[in-house]
Order: structure tokens, then sequence, then C-alpha cells
């Protein structure tokens, strides 16, 4: 007597269930469309950017919600959403139906994304500042680099990075204590 045995392969990607909305005869309640013109495979490659799952409309729009409220300024963003097109007609923005609130979730996801990004490069800029007669230079991580400059009182410039003017004005904002 044979034993049928069904092996499930992990390594092969999940389903694709997700659906783009194309729009209907309803606006939202702002009055704006909510069709996405995206193709399919741009929507996968930014759930792949982000691990984000395509088994469903829902699933994808549940992670994107949830990754977008743990970032620092995505809450503000997803508020954002719901000023502009108001709330879906399911009561919360995961309405399985992927249109233009998701579209920009998706926005956000990367704004919010490279607006942290940019301001953990300029928190590693300011880590060991220096600010001389001609600018700023800054040693980061280099903690030996650093070491040598409290000792001597010179820079080495091989080793400390000189600042740019525009990350000089970027830092006076982020920064506005450090950087009078």
């Amino acid at each position: 007597m044979a034993i049928d045995v069904m092996i499930s392969d992990t390594t092969k990607p999940k389903p694709n269930g997700l659906t783009a909305y194309k729009g209907g005869v309803e606006k939202t309640p702002t009055g704006l469309g909510n069709a996405l013109n995206l193709p399919k495979d741009s929507i996968l490659k930014f759930a792949m950017k982000y691990n984000l799952p395509t088994t469903s409309n829902k699933d994808f729009q549940e992670a994107s919600l949830d990754l977008l409220n743990k970032l620092p300024g995505g809450k503000s963003k997803v508020e954002e959403i719901v000023s502009t097109y108001g709330t879906p007609k399911a009561g919360k923005l995961a309405d399985n139906l992927l249109g233009a609130r998701t579209l920009s979730m998706m926005k956000a996801l990367d704004d919010v994304s490279a607006d942290n990004q940019e301001k953990s490069r300029l928190s590693a800029i300011a880590s060991r500042f220096i600010l001389t007669p001609e600018g700023g230079y800054s040693y980061g991580q280099n903690r030996e680099g650093f070491s040598n400059y409290l000792n001597t009182g010179k820079i080495d410039t091989t080793q400390a990075q000189k600042i740019s003017n525009q990350d000089m004005m970027k830092l006076q904002k982020l920064f506005p204590q450090k950087f009078k």
C-alpha cells in the first residue's frame, strides 16, 4: 500500500495574491479617486524591499501599516493618508483594496525610511565632530583618529571627513543646540 506524502518547499516564494484596485463609481469621502495605476511587478518589488507578505491585499496592507506605525514619523504619515482620502468604507486602512491609500502608504514607507537613513547618516557625522575656522570635520566612528586629535590638537584629514556646507545646514536643523 503506497502512501502519498506532500512535502512543502519553503524556499519557493509565497503565492502572489495581490490585485490592484482599478477604481469604481464612488470616490473617496474626500472626493478623490482611489484607483491604483501601478504595474503589478512594482508592487511585488516594493513588497520584497520591505519583506512584506504578498499572500493577499489585506496581509500586504496590514504589514505595511504595522511597519509604517513602528517607524519614527510613520504615525503622522498614516494620519495624513486618512486626512487626504478619508476612512475607507471598511472602517480601516487595511480594507483589502490596493488603491490610492495603499500607494500613499507605500510612498510614506519610502519617505520615512529615507528620512531615517539620512538622520542616521547625519548622526554618525555629528559623532566626534570638530569645528575649525576652515569648517567642520568628523571622525565619525573612528575612535582612534579622534583620540589622536584630542591628544595632538591636529586634524588628520586622512582619518577625518570634511563636512560639506550642505551637510552643515542639515546638521544645524537636526541638532540646533549642538550646531549653532
